[in-house]
């Protein structure tokens, strides 16, 4: 299964159905990363997906949030929101290593809780909800692939 498929069946799987150019810049982002973030390359894909998913239902065309600060289908600030929505996974996964780093201490499902509110003393509730709906779609990829 080539990850454009895998990202699309992962889509399916949280009820949306990102644009061509999401599903592809997900795919290229996970695909040739040097090694994923997350358990596997496909988890990457889940969270990429569950946080587009959980800021703008993964919509390329999207206002901006945070009082302007916050652009694009994963809502990021800084220099990853002036970039091609192509590099966005990228600058999200980027973020998501520094969340996981320093977020350390915090359980699994919380981790990405600077991701989510900039530092981990909140965004407890937004990465445990997007860190179920991830695993949720991975496990049920498993299910749809024949895969226990």
């Amino acid at each position: 299964m080539t990850f454009v498929a895998v990202v699309l069946t992962l889509a399916a799987q949280m009820g949306v159905a990102p644009s061509a150019n999401i599903v592809n810049a997900i795919a290229s982002t996970v695909e040739f990363e040097p090694a994923p973030v997350f358990a596997t390359r496909t988890h990457d894909a889940a969270f990429l997906l569950a946080y587009c998913v959980g800021e703008t239902r993964c919509n390329e065309v999207t206002p901006a949030g945070d009082k302007g600060r916050a652009k694009g289908p994963w809502q990021l600030q800084g220099q990853c929101n002036s970039r091609p929505v192509a590099e966005h996974p990228q600058c999200w996964l980027d973020i998501a290593k520094w969340s996981v780093k320093v977020c350390a201490k915090l359980p699994q499902p919380e981790r990405l809780a600077a991701l989510a509110s900039g530092n981990c003393e909140h965004g407890h509730v937004v990465a445990r909800t997007r860190h179920a709906l991830a695993m949720k779609a991975v496990a049920n990829l498993a299910t749809v692939l024949g895969k226990p």
